[in-house]
């Protein structure tokens, strides 16, 4: 159900850990507002909890951690998304171009 370039890549880095720092507080990830990537256990996890539909009955599966009302989530023709609230924009074709795209914006 993943799509190839998502397995790629976890099969690199498998999501992102997330560490306790000072006072148990946990640390931010590397995405907006400090998400985090999510492990492949836990993506398996999210995709029993709806495994027709998706999460919400949209299709989409979810990549990241949830952040106030934002994550990124992957459709189930491959492409990335941002779901932000009730609203969800495709900002790139497959897992591998967003990757591509976050480079060459924050290097």
């Amino acid at each position: 159900r993943l799509p190839p370039h998502v397995l790629a890549s976890l099969a690199c880095h498998d999501g992102q850990r997330g560490s306790a720092g000072a006072a148990g507080l946990h640390e931010p990830g590397l995405f907006f507002l400090g998400a985090r990537l999510l492990s492949l256990s836990e993506l398996a996890h999210e995709a029993a909890r709806a495994p027709a539909a998706g999460i919400g009955g949209d299709g989409l599966l979810p990549l990241t951690t949830r952040e106030g009302f934002q994550h990124v989530a992957v459709s189930d023709d491959g492409a990335v998304v941002l779901v932000s609230g009730f609203n969800a924009h495709v900002k790139a074709p497959s897992w591998a171009h967003f990757l591509e795209r976050i480079l060459r914006t924050t290097v």
